[in-house]
């Protein structure tokens, strides 16, 4: 190997995991600055963005959408790949003294209008921080449908550390602190899969339609079948 080059520097971040990298089909990666601050002080973080893969050190990349606390885990749909991402969320920190519901949300990255899912003006589904002196007003979805609406929210603290959409519309999730997979659906509802998992991690939907989990407390790589 070469020597490394920093293609994109972080200015701000609250420095926990950067969370996952997710190639689209046009190329470029997505990649994640996680929110720093609160209120006015969390401007400039937050961000979901994405890079050319021969990006030049020092290139700005494409921002995709702002208001996230952690985006941590993202995939493409495999229904909409040129245009869907789902993408979580894990909050942190209390707002109005309650802890946020994580999420699950599906944006469109393939048009003009930069989503905003609200962090931390709005949080869970989509709760104005009254602390801020934001309203219900300013968390309701205009025009451009500002701010995004998630998905499926998951109890505070469940950490959603991976999204694995399948062709059949399903789309499972690793809940890393309740140790499940679930199956999620926009209804803000979802089924159980897989119960009593130490630490699931990481999934991946094969072509066969089976899918890859990793198992972080016990070191292991399992295979789901339908």
């Amino acid at each position: 190997l070469g020597p490394r080059e920093v293609i994109h520097a972080v200015e701000r971040f609250n420095g926990r995991s950067q969370g996952t990298l997710t190639g689209l089909p046009d190329g470029r990666i997505v990649h994640t600055a996680t929110g720093a601050g609160s209120g006015p002080d969390a401007d400039g973080t937050g961000l979901l963005l994405a890079s050319a893969p021969d990006a030049a050190p020092g290139e700005d990349p494409e921002l995709l959408a702002t208001g996230f606390k952690n985006a941590y885990a993202h995939a493409v749909d495999p229904l909409f790949p040129d245009e869907g991402l789902y993408v979580t969320e894990v909050g942190d920190g209390r707002y109005d003294g309650e802890a946020p519901r994580d999420e699950l949300n599906n944006l469109s990255y393939a048009t003009d209008v930069v989503e905003d899912a609200g962090w931390p003006r709005c949080t869970s589904l989509r709760d104005p921080t009254e602390e801020f002196g934001v309203t219900d007003d300013d968390c309701a979805p205009g025009d451009t449908g500002q701010p995004l609406w998630p998905f499926t929210t998951f109890p505070p603290q469940s950490t959603p550390t991976s999204v694995a959409p399948l062709d059949t519309g399903l789309v499972l999730v690793a809940l890393w602190v309740t140790g499940e997979v679930v199956a999620a659906r926009a209804d803000d509802s979802y089924d159980v899969i897989l119960a009593g998992v130490s630490n699931p991690q990481h999934l991946l939907a094969l072509d066969d339609g089976s899918v890859l989990l990793t198992v972080h407390g016990t070191g292991e790589l399992w295979r789901l079948t339908r």
